[in-house]
């Protein structure tokens, strides 16, 4: 494909700075482009305008070296700014998508499509790339590698998301046995919905059983996900299942992500852990992974964990397109709240549900806080097609009268500079 951006020394790229006053120092080669910011009050950009096609896809990147700069992500933005025929702004898009290449050097890139018909009033004839440097005290960025080129539509990832709920308070749930037989029949509900993944609330095999911690916990792999996997393989599915786990003579609160083939692809300890299960012998986990799928990545979270913002942030940050939560709380404002404040669905798998609340007991959230599908019985299982592609756009959202993703609002905007705990 043809790189239709502008070459470095051709002329056609510009440093701008709202305010003279503001200026960074610009510099330029054959190569680089580099701003090089005198005090925090400095902002500066690189642009340059270039045709474009009306509809067409692109591939939009930029490697990016930076030096004296500790959070790239409150500094360094490499935006698309699209425009139409009478030089109005009609949409940003931002390069989220980060990609190390080495100590100091990373690429930025997103997938673009040049703005035509509803919601816009016109089509986008150019685009203008913005490559910029702010937030900083003496910290300097080098932009190299500017690269726009044409590429075909993303195909949607349409994914089959199935939440479950599993009341531990009813009577045919009083013993080990009962809450096995009970998962196994939820299983098989679930998955006969034909879902990608499925999600199990936090430790349901032997909540409210009075067992001590060493008889509730198991190992991974153990006789609990090797039931749990046989299902998986069954029905052809993901499963992310939660349990108290034994490792190494140490108890932690885990989710294990099992793959269709009925293998363990990965697990998560709770990092948040309540005072109760510190005090009875719990060992928090220190980290957020994300997992690759077959359809996406995805991060997992347990209950308290997603009552802090931070920790679903972190999951977003590293790539997590969507987010399954097995939880005993509630918590429905704060699940609704993260799938907002992170422009990414989240798939909650309740215990614990006041019989008065409106709202599902499990469920599957979009991005803007609307639920898709929740179960609403003692026992059973609910399921929603997700697209993990489509935009959750919003008009005058942080870059003015246009549109602009909020997902890369959230994640490109974000000021870990300033927050301190």
């Amino acid at each position: 494909m043809k790189n239709i951006v502008p070459p470095l020394n051709s002329g056609s790229w510009k440093v701008w700075t709202p305010k003279e006053n503001k200026m960074p120092i610009a510099t330029y080669s054959d190569s680089e482009l580099s701003l090089c910011s005198k005090s925090y009050t400095d902002c500066g950009m690189w642009v340059c305008e270039f045709d474009v096609t009306p509809g067409q896809d692109y591939e939009f990147s930029v490697e990016v070296r930076t030096e004296r700069i500790d959070y790239n992500i409150s500094c360094v933005r490499a935006i698309v700014a699209w425009l139409d025929s009478s030089g109005e702004l009609m949409r940003c898009d931002y390069a989220i998508y980060s990609e190390k290449l080495d100590k100091h050097k990373y690429k930025l890139s997103k997938h673009v499509k040049a703005p035509n018909g509803p919601p816009y009033q016109k089509d986008a004839v150019k685009a203008r790339m913005e490559l910029l440097l702010w937030n900083t005290d003496s910290g300097k960025v080098t932009f190299t590698n500017p690269v726009f080129e044409e590429s075909l539509p993303v195909k949607h990832r349409i994914v089959r998301v199935a939440t479950t709920y599993i009341s531990p308070y009813a009577d045919d749930a009083k013993t080990y046995e009962d809450r096995l037989k009970k998962i196994i029949r939820t299983a098989d509900e679930a998955g006969k919905l034909s879902p990608d993944i499925v999600c199990f609330s936090e430790c349901i095999a032997t909540r409210e059983l009075r067992m001590t911690k060493e008889e509730a916990s198991q190992t991974v792999p153990g006789p609990l996900t090797d039931l749990i996997a046989q299902k998986a393989k069954e029905y052809n599915c993901y499963m992310v299942f939660n349990l108290p786990e034994v490792e190494d003579g140490f108890f932690y609160n885990t989710s294990v992500l099992i793959d269709r083939e009925g293998n363990i692809a990965g697990k998560y300890h709770k990092v948040h852990l309540t005072y109760s299960e510190c005090t009875k012998g719990t060992t928090s986990g220190r980290t957020y992974p994300v997992f690759q799928t077959d359809f996406g990545k995805i991060g997992l979270s347990i209950c308290f964990d997603h009552f802090f913002p931070e920790s679903i942030r972190q999951l977003a940050v590293g790539g997590a397109e969507m987010i399954f939560v097995s939880t005993a709380g509630d918590g429905y404002m704060q699940s609704t709240a993260r799938a907002m404040d992170n422009g990414i669905p989240i798939c909650i798998s309740c215990v614990n549900h006041a019989k008065a609340s409106p709202w599902p007991q499990s469920r599957i959230v979009k991005p803007d806080g609307v639920i898709l599908a929740g179960t609403m019985s003692d026992c059973g299982a609910a399921v929603a097609s997700v697209d993990l592609d489509d935009p959750f756009t919003s008009f005058w959202f942080s870059i003015g009268p246009a549109y602009v993703e909020k997902r890369d609002v959230f994640l490109s905007e974000a000021r870990p500079d300033t927050y301190k705990l």
